[in-house]
């Protein structure tokens, strides 16, 4: 229950985070931004450990963005052709 949560509290950080960004640009902006910029949460699925390998809170508390690029929808589309052939047992 405790991952759950945690999961839920890093996707409303990442939420709120777009939220702000896309309040602070103008309208051809935000457009760009609805269609090319993701955010995600990271905290639970990541954590960040300090040297003495204790979990960081703090810098673990972060919001990662991504750029989505034809070249990733690109990739995406080769890696389902691999997978598609894959299960046909054609690339074994």
């Amino acid at each position: 229950m405790a991952y759950y949560n945690n999961m839920k509290l890093s996707q409303d950080r990442s939420r709120n985070v777009l939220k702000y960004v896309l309040e602070i640009r103008d309208l051809q902006d935000k457009e760009w931004i609805k269609k090319y910029l993701t955010a995600n949460g990271l905290s639970s699925s990541k954590l960040i450990f300090d040297l003495d390998g204790n979990q960081n809170k703090e810098e673990s508390r972060r919001v990662e963005f991504r750029v989505v690029t034809k070249s990733e929808k690109l990739i995406d589309k080769i890696k389902k052709l691999i997978e598609e052939f894959d299960k046909e047992g054609e690339m074994n």
